[in-house]
């Protein structure tokens, strides 16, 4: 039984550096793609798809249905109920820097 016990421990252990790793590379990533991201961020919103094109009045419903946090929070929000787990930064990052976006573990790199 201890035996059982010490294994568990190894794997969930290591399935833990193993997220942490994998999201560090996706920070890491993100960082050198950050000027390219940046640079398709502002030639969407030059062409009129930032979100100043709804309108202040559609922009205010769209923020307080969908992250009603988003002034408040860096990115990554857990505590507004109802918002769900993906806040309109993590969703904006999923459009522009994956081609092919796989929930689970592609959340890790997302966020």
């Amino acid at each position: 039984m201890r035996r059982i016990f010490k294994l568990a421990s190894l794997l969930f252990g290591s399935l833990i550096v193993a997220a942490f790793a994998y999201g560090g590379k996706g920070y890491w990533d993100a960082l050198s793609d950050a000027p390219q991201l940046r640079q398709r961020a502002d030639d969407l919103i030059a062409q009129g798809l930032g979100g100043d094109s709804l309108g202040a009045d559609h922009l205010a419903i769209l923020l307080k249905v969908e992250d009603p946090n988003f002034v408040d929070h860096a990115g990554v929000d857990f505590s507004t109920p109802g918002a769900g787990a993906t806040t309109i930064t993590q969703s904006a990052s999923k459009r522009l820097a994956f081609k092919k976006f796989q929930p689970g573990v592609g959340k890790i790199r997302q966020t």
